[in-house]
């Protein structure tokens, strides 16, 4: 091959790198726009999309960012993702030209837009003529997912998947085989797992400008870390009836695998880059010498990680690895590389932004201890939720560092003095003297902050302890990082407390001495029981009177309104609704309405001679030897035992059993 040819030539990889770069596209315009305030929550996305040139605005200096992105729109845009080469535009332009025609398309940019779909296998020609109706229509955020998974290279990850498993509350809502799609990208932090933040994806709702910025955002980070290993011209993306005026399909340059015929030989070196250089990725390393040398990654290379499959954006600079490769071709056979993984959080003592490199100051065991980090160039990088780069860091930072083979890969950081307001998640005591706060953030961070004897709260304007604080309270934190502690320490708590009112019927009351009274009750409408526990001073009403505590026997109705998910603070009880037991000899039957009347044999709780007994859902009915019947099976003058409650005047059968 020419290629094998030249490479025997010596074509350096600064040379082909620069002859690469000298043939791609700029996207470089630096664009703002009025309707997107630095506020706004898609800001970075949107700006980050813009400036790469892979979205556009909408004229007189708007983005349009709640406006509706159209099915040809959003070809256009995830077509860009992969940076095509002129030449690549120019091949697929002419590979498709007699759809072109066929589909009476005439605006460039459209041609564009579906000739490089086609290419880069994000789309059939049969797709594209189904499409012809909604090309200028808003595309549903379904279809969006699965055009951009298909874009990015994890089609065959997506297809592949055995078990698919998605939080989201609308699941049913999306087509089983998009599913895959959605979620491979959730799998890959391209979709957000909390969706539209209700934990909702609404899969066929029109896809929002400021959404697509921020899908196109995440895809290209992971485009960063992963490039594509499939050159564009791989003979794929037609129908296996169709040319297309492309010529003779056999004619693919780029699909072949260069054939390895010398001595296989082994080297242990360092990984200096990967570089992708006309049409094929190469591995550049350092040997023991210091001599730089290029080797050739193909499909056939096998990178193991760890004894792990890996990939090539897992070989990062500085990584010693062990290569096999074809002593002619410099193919590789594989890469194997021994990986060491930790993760440490600190605080950032000091920062070289111009070589990349970051001190933290971390608690080791009971002493404090430093690391110098390289930071990885590809490292993925948040402050305060929002991603940033190197520069974004700062001296006094607290972080959260994930180190591979000695460089910082993942970096989330925080400022060492933090305002939070949230919901108090979880509360943990880990000693009498402190307490530990997970709290969900407005901004869907999640915090753990440690408040002590020390900090000052309130709680409803009241002074309050840290031991007072609950579930479910809003707060309002000031907070500041401590090292010997390892985490936040709240200096300041403003708890506004959240009750939540629940009906249901009491079950069981427990009195242990020393402990607060519990009482497990099956909830209304929920079908399941939960433990409550009854605080000192809680307000109860029995019956409408005044009560320092809840009845001892279970079976009654009763109203609550608890704190914190388990606190009682106030209970409202009606003993008419509690369990009684009827005997009795059945008068009449109605089933349409479905009720008895009964005579009783005893009197429990009643005055009366005659009562109605309803039948519902719940109701079983047993005959002598406890087995299930019919209600159909009951006939008058049959003596049954009843167990059931009374719901305001109206008696609701649990149980009915015929007797002797």
């Amino acid at each position: 091959m020419e290629f094998k040819s030249n490479f025997k030539k010596g074509i350096s990889g600064i040379l082909a790198t620069v002859i690469l770069m000298s043939s791609m596209p700029s996207y470089a315009a630096k664009v703002r726009f009025s309707d997107v305030p630095a506020k706004h929550w898609a800001y970075t996305h949107i700006e980050n999309m813009a400036k790469l040139g892979y979205l556009n605005g909408k004229g007189d200096g708007k983005f349009d960012p709640t406006g509706n992105m159209t099915f040809m729109e959003a070809l256009a845009a995830f077509s860009r993702l992969t940076k095509p080469t002129s030449e690549d535009k120019s091949k697929a332009l002419q590979k498709y030209s007699n759809l072109l025609k066929e589909l009476k398309i005439t605006q460039s940019w459209e041609k564009e837009a579906i000739s490089l779909a086609l290419y880069q296998d994000m789309v059939t020609e049969n797709d594209i003529r189904r499409a012809q109706s909604i090309y200028h229509k808003p595309i549903q955020k379904v279809a969006a997912t699965t055009l951009l998974a298909k874009a990015i290279g994890l089609e065959d990850k997506a297809t592949n998947m055995n078990v698919i498993f998605l939080d989201y509350k609308d699941v049913t809502d999306i087509n089983e085989k998009d599913r895959r799609y959605v979620k491979v990208l959730l799998d890959e932090d391209i979709l957000d797992k909390k969706g539209d933040g209700t934990g909702k994806f609404h899969p066929k709702q029109a896809l929002k400008r400021e959404v697509m910025a921020t899908l196109m955002d995440n895809a290209n980070n992971y485009l960063i870390k992963n490039p594509l290993q499939k050159n564009l011209d791989d003979g794929k993306g037609t129908d296996n009836n169709s040319n297309n005026g492309a010529g003779d399909n056999n004619n693919n340059t780029g699909s072949e695998t260069i054939q390895k015929s010398g001595i296989k030989e082994t080297m242990n070196v360092t990984v200096e880059r990967v570089t992708k250089e006309i049409g094929r990725e190469f591995l550049v390393v350092k040997t023991s010498s210091g001599k730089e040398v290029s080797f050739i990654i193909d499909r056939d290379t096998d990178i193991r990680m760890d004894n792990s499959r890996g990939t090539s954006s897992d070989l990062t600079k500085g990584l010693e690895v062990k290569i096999e490769y074809d002593s002619n071709t410099k193919d590789l056979y594989s890469v194997t590389a021994k990986i060491e993984k930790e993760e440490i959080e600190g605080v950032i003592s000091t920062i070289d932004k111009t070589s990349n490199k970051i001190t933290v100051e971390y608690k080791d065991g009971s002493r404090t201890s430093t690391k110098t980090l390289d930071i990885d160039p590809n490292a993925r990088i948040k402050k305060q939720g929002s991603s940033t780069s190197v520069s974004g860091l700062n001296k006094g930072d607290v972080v959260t560092v994930k180190v591979v083979n000695g460089k910082a890969t993942d970096i989330n950081a925080n400022k060492a003095e933090i305002r939070v307001t949230g919901v108090v998640e979880k509360v943990e005591k880990s000693r009498s003297s402190e307490t530990e706060l997970k709290i969900k953030g407005n901004d869907n961070e999640t915090y753990k902050i440690l408040a002590n004897r020390d900090t000052k709260i309130k709680r409803d304007g009241d002074d309050a302890r840290h031991d007072n604080l609950r579930e479910t309270d809003k707060v309002v934190i000031t907070a500041k990082y401590d090292l010997k502690e390892s985490m936040y320490l709240a200096e300041t708590v403003d708890a506004d407390v959240v009750s939540e009112k629940l009906t249901g019927y009491v079950i069981e009351l427990t009195n242990k001495i020393g402990e607060n009274p519990k009482v497990k009750v099956r909830l209304k409408g929920e079908n399941k029981e939960e433990i409550f526990e009854v605080l000192p001073g809680a307000y109860i009403k029995v019956d409408g009177k005044s009560s320092k505590t809840l009845p001892a026997n279970p079976g009654y109705e009763v109203e609550l309104y608890v704190e914190g998910r388990t606190d009682i603070k106030e209970a409202y009880v009606n003993t008419l609704t509690m369990e009684n037991s009827l005997v009795g000899k059945i008068e009449t039957i109605d089933t349409r309405d479905d009720y008895l009347d009964i005579r009783l044999s005893n009197i429990s709780g009643n005055d009366k001679e005659v009562v109605r007994v309803y039948i519902d859902d719940d109701t079983k009915i047993l005959d002598r030897r406890y087995n299930d019947i019919r209600f159909s099976r009951l006939y008058r003058g049959d003596y049954v035992n009843i167990i059931g409650v009374y719901k305001g005047s109206n008696f609701i059968a649990n149980t009915i059993q015929l007797r002797d």
